[in-house]
């Protein structure tokens, strides 16, 4: 068993499963996910549902493919793709000067930002990082640790916007 790419699975398919579920928390969750592919500045609104649905449906297939053991790799793979798509994209409306609110997990994650795509290109290295793996005889303990490492790593970078806020902060001093 490989445990690096266990705890890439575990980080990748977490990450993906809280954009899928934060999306589809509610209708406003949702409306306002649909309304943030408006600041891409190439889909027309009647056209924003559906990429809004394709977005939707690929994340949940990425995470399926990295639950079964025999489509980790079409996984990892996967989440490349769409996390270099919309890195990309996001650079390519921001250099046409337009601004793309983060929505990626329903709630807003204010305007794409360097550290958005810090936290895109953390994810992509980890996808990368599990494509090589390989299978052998696992051990209980690591196993837990390899999954725990992952689903940790996977809070934290869905929580990126927020520990960046709270670590930008400046400590208030009382006079």
């Amino acid at each position: 068993m490989d445990y690096l790419q266990l705890c890439c699975r575990a980080l990748v398919g977490v990450v993906f499963t809280l954009a899928v579920a934060g999306k589809l928390r509610g209708r406003a969750e949702l409306a306002a996910f649909v309304d943030s592919l408006g600041g891409f500045g190439w889909f027309a609104p009647r056209v924003r549902p559906w990429v809004a649905a394709a977005v939707i449906a690929v994340e949940a297939v990425t995470v399926v493919l990295l639950a079964l053991p025999g489509t980790v790799r079409a996984g990892f793979v996967l989440a490349a793709a769409m996390l270099a798509a919309f890195s990309g994209g996001v650079a390519l409306a921001k250099a046409r000067g337009r601004e793309v609110r983060c929505r990626c997990f329903g709630s807003d994650g204010g305007l794409m930002g360097r550290r958005h795509q810090i936290r895109n290109g953390l994810l992509f290295a980890v996808s990368l990082l599990g494509l090589p793996g390989t299978a052998a005889t696992p051990r209980l303990d690591l196993l837990a640790l390899a999954v725990g490492a992952g689903v940790l790593g996977a809070i934290l970078l869905a929580h990126w916007d927020d520990i960046v806020f709270v670590l930008r902060r400046p400590a208030h001093h009382h006079h």
